[in-house]
């Protein structure tokens, strides 16, 4: 029977190579993203699977190699900006829990021209590549890759290939802050520019009814001053007609006033005519008698009284003149 030390120890040499073993069989997984035609913008669909995928992690820390793959020359500087969009994204979401030893775009089939995989596996594990097509063929220098080679003679590897993973973060982090500087100073631009229009089409809508109202006020002043003109006018006209209806009125009485006078004078003159011509007839008579034979006494009374009879109607005559 074994003692109970051997025993110990003879688990802890099967446990420690149990690990060793399962070290041995880790390999990379990947991680498939697709594009449409030559977008190089991410889709919420694949920001939702880079969510997820970040998520099944679970706190573990992976090194990761990024691959955007191109099937002709043209098509390269599109590939080139899915991994620039991808660096920018990985680091804002799982910075802490990635170390970037390649990223760059890779020559592969015409079908993966669309397709950007993300190769991973937990750091401290050799690194062992997945089947792929698209990897089985390596450039000899990609131009805009960054590639850490990890080997046991270089000790220090993983801590430059950390500082220059952190260096990028940074810089990335300081150009998406420096792009929403840029955006909120765009949008405030655009914004103040925007007030500004507001504000000076209310000026100049406010100055436009200014002058309506003032052109309607002065239409109005201008009629009511024409009306009062006319008014005034008109009482003028009146005022003027009925001056000379008096004028006509008095004109007319003072015609109908000097026709009576004439009338009178014209009687009056008459009447005297008529009286001459009567005491020119009295003379004759008179004359006539003194030529005849002188009469007796007796006729001479009524002669007499004839005299003062005439003489009384003559005053009644005269008396009548100015009652007409």
């Amino acid at each position: 029977m074994l003692k109970p030390t051997v025993t110990i120890r003879i688990i802890a040499l099967l446990v420690f190579m149990f690990v060793l073993a399962k070290t041995g069989r880790a390999q990379s997984d990947t991680l498939h993203l697709y594009y449409i035609q030559t977008q190089s913008t991410i889709q919420d669909s694949t920001n939702k699977k880079i969510d997820n995928w970040v998520k099944s992690l679970n706190g573990k820390h992976v090194d990761i190699d990024v691959v955007a793959y191109y099937s002709k020359l043209e098509y390269k500087k599109f590939a080139q900006q899915r991994n620039d969009e991808l660096f920018l994204v990985l680091n804002r979401k799982a910075r802490a829990l990635i170390t970037i030893g390649f990223i760059g775009p890779k020559k592969g089939e015409n079908s993966q021209r669309t397709t950007v995989d993300i190769i991973y596996h937990l750091t401290g594990t050799p690194k062992v590549a997945p089947v792929t097509p698209a990897l089985g063929k390596k450039e000899k220098t990609p131009e805009t890759a960054i590639e850490v080679t990890k080997t046991k003679t270089e000790p220090n590897s993983k801590s430059a290939v950390n500082k220059d993973s952190l260096a990028l973060a940074k810089k990335a982090e300081k150009e998406l802050e420096a792009e929403k500087a840029k955006i909120t100073k765009a949008e405030k631009n655009r914004l103040k520019a925007e007030n500004d229009s507001i504000a000076k089409e209310k000026a100049e809508k406010a100055k436009v009814e200014k002058n309506k109202l003032k052109a309607v006020n002065d239409s109005i002043a201008t009629a009511k001053k024409d009306a009062e003109k006319a008014e005034a006018e008109k009482l003028k006209s009146e005022k003027k007609k009925k001056e000379e209806t008096v004028a006509s009125d008095e004109a007319l009485k003072k015609d109908l006033k000097a026709e009576p006078k004439e009338e009178k004078e014209a009687k009056s003159t008459k009447s005297k005519e008529e009286k001459a011509e009567k005491k020119k007839e009295k003379e004759e008579k008179t004359e006539k008698v003194k030529e005849e034979k002188p009469a007796k006494v007796k006729k001479e009374k009524p002669a007499k009284e004839d005299k003062e009879k005439e003489k009384k109607e003559e005053k009644a005559e005269d008396k009548k003149e100015p009652e007409k």
